[in-house]
């Protein structure tokens, strides 16, 4: 399992964070650059840009690459294999940012990191600020 660090971008001192998500195949590096955009737009917010854990994806023929879980390609009801882990790691990077005072939270996604922004979102036991899924 890859266990890199996230890519953490900060212009300033932060009262928000957003926790943005990749999608399937990416790495939190790879969507670093429209963040960096964005990121101009709403100074005093840190993005935390994790990547995902390398596995075979069941869809994709086995072959590895980052995902945030397997996707067997049933449709309804389809095995996600890893994405209560994944949702574990999401869940400790908001406790981190809880315990060093910041207040506003943000879980953001694109694709899959859509769907895992969703499902760790709305699992979580302390409320969030929003959750947002993009073409997820």
């Amino acid at each position: 399992m890859n266990t890199a660090l996230p890519r953490i971008i900060i212009r300033s001192d932060h009262k928000a964070t957003v926790i943005f998500m990749h999608e399937l195949g990416n790495a939190g590096f790879g969507v670093e650059q429209p963040i960096l955009q964005l990121q101009c737009l709403v100074p005093g917010v840190k993005f935390i840009l994790p990547t995902a854990p390398t596995r075979p994806v069941t869809r994709m023929e086995g072959n590895r690459m980052p995902a945030w879980y397997d996707m067997d390609g049933t449709g309804a009801g389809e095995a996600c294999e890893g994405i209560d882990e994944s949702a574990e790691r999401i869940s400790a990077l908001l406790k981190a940012e809880r315990d060093a005072g910041v207040e506003k939270l943000f879980l953001c996604g694109f694709c899959q990191g859509g769907a895992m922004s969703l499902y760790t979102g709305l699992q979580e036991k302390e409320s969030l600020n929003g959750i947002a899924a993009l073409s997820g």
